[in-house]
């Protein structure tokens, strides 16, 4: 019975140290949190397409909302990102992005290949003071 509790796995001699494994479970609940909450803004996307089209406006101000949380949440993020993890259409993130890049809610950097959209100082939540 011993020999099974003492059989366990045990770290090699350069092992991590206290400080070097905790911030390692701090990064890896960090990571769990931020899948959860994605989750979270993908799962509130609207999902009747048809009622999406009808209520133009509302599902403009929707998908506005879940990039500003999307990006408050992750600090920046490139169009393709906020496409695949809000499931939006091409069209429809350049159409929520547009007028919030022209009201400075949002800054831009890069050029078109490599644009990376963030929320714009002092216009959302500051991910960094997490």
């Amino acid at each position: 019975m011993r020999n099974e509790i003492s059989g366990g796995y045990t770290p090699p001699g350069g092992g991590l140290s206290e400080e070097q494994r905790m911030n390692r479970i701090c990064e890896l609940l960090s990571k769990a949190v931020m899948a959860d909450w994605t989750e979270r803004l993908v799962r509130e996307a609207p999902t009747n397409r048809a009622a999406t089209e009808n209520g133009g406006q509302n599902a403009e101000a929707s998908d506005r909302q879940r990039i500003l949380d999307y990006l408050a949440l992750v600090g920046s993020a490139t169009p393709s990102t906020i496409r695949a993890t809000l499931d939006l259409p091409r069209m429809r993130l350049y159409r929520a992005v547009q007028p919030m890049l022209a009201n400075g809610r949002l800054t831009a950097s890069g050029r078109t290949n490599t644009i990376t959209y963030h929320l714009a100082p002092g216009k959302g939540v500051d991910p960094g003071l997490n």
